[in-house]
């Protein structure tokens, strides 16, 4: 279906065990019937209207009277997503809404957009760096409080955090600010081990006391 077959369909037959009974045998029949193509493609939006409708169909590279293809699809709904979310707008969504004609075989795409409110930076937090000190986190960070929710900044400043080692995982997770408007940024990391200390002592009838530092 994902590919543009509504009229597929699967059944089970001529399934039987072999002597032992210890394995099944089983046939599969698939009928794909025909291939829809994409009859309009249409964009929808709940909000002020952030963007031209120009900016947003630049977005979407599936054409009409093109074979329906849902990857491709769902690649569009995903930049029309981090248009938005790379504009502060990180609450707006993006549903992709088909309406299949199954006595002409296509398919009308919609794209429905529901841009929510724009929002700021109030505040970055840590979570989790119990050895790391938050001066030397914040050194790694490209977006900073006062400026615009922006999405490719925190993936920026996530990739940092990544590359100093320090962290085996680094979630950015919003949270509501104190007023309407702003969100605060937190980084929830996990440290993993980067270095260690080994200390030994024994005793030798042979050499006496010996010992080892690592």
């Amino acid at each position: 279906v994902s590919h543009g077959f509504f009229d597929v369909k699967v059944a089970a037959e001529d399934f039987a065990f072999n002597r032992e009974r210890t394995r099944l045998y089983l046939g599969i029949r698939v009928v794909e019937g025909p291939r829809y193509s994409v009859s309009r493609i249409d964009v929808e939006v709940d909000g002020p209207g952030v963007f031209p409708m120009s900016v947003l169909r630049e977005q979407i590279h599936v054409a009409p009277q093109t074979r329906c293809d849902g990857t491709k699809l769902e690649e569009d709904r995903l930049r029309l997503q981090r248009l938005y979310a790379d504009n502060a707008y990180i609450d707006a969504r993006v549903k992709l809404n088909p309406s299949v004609a199954f006595d002409r075989n296509e398919v009308a795409v919609i794209f429905e957009i529901t841009e929510g409110e724009e929002f700021y930076v109030e505040a970055i937090e840590f979570r989790g760096n119990e050895d790391s000190r938050d001066i030397v986190l914040r050194r790694e960070l490209t977006i900073f409080p006062g400026e615009k929710f922006k999405y490719s900044e925190i993936a920026d400043s996530q990739s940092n955090l990544y590359r100093t080692g320090y962290f085996g995982e680094v979630r950015p997770i919003p949270e509501p600010g104190s007023t309407p408007g702003q969100k605060n940024l937190i980084f929830d990391v996990k440290e993993v081990v980067t270095g260690r200390f080994l200390f030994g002592v024994g005793i030798s009838s042979g050499q006496g006391v010996l010992g080892n530092v690592a």
